[in-house]
C-alpha cells in the first residue's frame, strides 16, 4: 500500500507537475494550493489502516537546536552533551546529523521520564509537516505516539512580478527565506533518518528561480548526503528532495 502512494507522490512530482503547472487546479497561488491538490490525489488511494493527514505534528525525536539554557540543563544530567552540539551565535546545533540523531541515548531517557515537564517540554516542541500518510491504530481512541510512513514539506515561492495575478498585492503573505528553506531540508532528513522505514519529501517550487540554484541548498544536501532533483522550465522550477 505504501509503494501505492510513493509512486503517485513521485508521479505528481515530477510528471503532473512538470506537465501541467499553471493550468487548471495546478495553477497555484499559495502552499496549501499545491498541498491540498496532491491531498485530494491521495484520498482516493487510501485504505485501512492507512490514512492521510494535513499539518501533522511529530515531535522531534533529537533536537537539532537548544537554547543556552536548556543546553546547560542536559549538561548537568550528562556531560557527553559536550560531545554532540556546537556553539553557533546563540544557539547549541547538533554535529553530525547523520551520526548523532540516532545515538544520543540522554534523549530517550529524558523522554521517557520528563517529557510531560514543562522543564523539556520545548526541547520536544512538535514539528508540523504538511502532509503524512499514517499507518493508524485500528482502534478509535489511541494513546501511543505515531510516526509518519511518508511526510512531506512544502516550500512554493511565488514570482512577484506575475501581474495582476500574485496574491500579496492584496494579501499580506510571507514571503520564505534561505533561512526556513535550509530549516526544512534539516528537519525532513533528520526525522527521516531517527525513525527508520519511512520516507520524507521536501519539495521546493520557485516561480521567480530566486532559492533553485542557492548554494547553500547545494551545501546542505552535500553535508547530509542528500540527492537532489530539478526540474526547470522557462517560468518555474521544481527542487524535490526525497529521503528513503
Amino acid at each position: 500500500m505504501i509503494d501505492d502512494f510513493e509512486k503517485e507522490i513521485d508521479k505528481f512530482l515530477t510528471v503532473e507537475l512538470k506537465n501541467n503547472y499553471g493550468k487548471d487546479e495546478y495553477h497555484f497561488f499559495k502552499e496549501n494550493d499545491i498541498v491540498w491538490t496532491l491531498h485530494k490525489r491521495l484520498l482516493k488511494l487510501q485504505q485501512e489502516p492507512y490514512k492521510i493527514f494535513n499539518e501533522f505534528p511529530v515531535e522531534p525525536i533529537v533536537p537539532l537546536t537548544l537554547t543556552k539554557n536548556y543546553y546547560n540543563k542536559l549538561l548537568k544530567i550528562d556531560k557527553n552533551i559536550e560531545n554532540y552540539y556546537s556553539k553557533t551565535n546563540a544557539h547549541y546545533e547538533l554535529n553530525d546529523i547523520e551520526k548523532n540523531s540516532n545515538n544520543i541515548n540522554i534523549f530517550s531517557k529524558i523522554r521517557g521520564e520528563n517529557i510531560s515537564s514543562k522543564k523539556y517540554s520545548r526541547i520536544f516542541e512538535p514539528k508540523y509537516f504538511d502532509l503524512a500518510i499514517v499507518k493508524y491504530p485500528t482502534n478509535t481512541f489511541c494513546d501511543e505516539l505515531i510516526y509518519p510512513n511518508i511526510f512531506m514539506e512544502f516550500k512554493y515561492e511565488i514570482n512577484f512580478k506575475r501581474k495582476g495575478n500574485d496574491v500579496r498585492r492584496h494579501i499580506s503573505l510571507p514571503k520564505n527565506s534561505i533561512k526556513s528553506i535550509l530549516s526544512d531540508i534539516l528537519a525532513v532528513s533528520n526525522f527521516s533518518k531517527s525513525i527508520g522505514n519511512s520516507i520524507g519529501y521536501f519539495v521546493l517550487i520557485d516561480e521567480g528561480k530566486y532559492f533553485i540554484d542557492r548554494q547553500e541548498i547545494s551545501n546542505i544536501a552535500n553535508k547530509l548526503h542528500l540527492k537532489l532533483e530539478k526540474i526547470n522550465d522557462c517560468k518555474y522550477s521544481i527542487l524535490i528532495i526525497k529521503c528513503k
